[in-house]
């Protein structure tokens, strides 16, 4: 699982460049505060799962698990890593 710090990275490094990691703390909600919507999303799972190399199938595609960070965090280390 990747570290939390390195997901809050690269989040920001994609959709809030101007904000720094010790100013969105990890359970700051990305969706209800319109830093994540329904359209970057996509482009949100797209890019967690090319960056930290998990697959993401259709059905694990719930704003729940991508609402935060931690969210994030946690999914990403349930999720299964491809086949080599």
């Amino acid at each position: 699982m990747p570290p939390t710090e390195e997901i809050k990275e690269w989040v920001l490094r994609n959709f809030a460049p101007d904000v720094t990691p010790a100013d969105l703390p990890d359970d700051y909600d990305l969706i209800a505060s319109g830093l994540i919507t329904s359209l970057s999303l996509v482009r949100l799972v797209s890019g967690l799962s090319a960056e930290f190399g998990v697959d993401i199938d259709a059905a694990d595609l719930r704003p729940d698990y991508f609402r935060s960070v931690a969210s994030i965090a946690e999914f990403l280390g349930a999720a299964p890593q491809p086949q080599a």
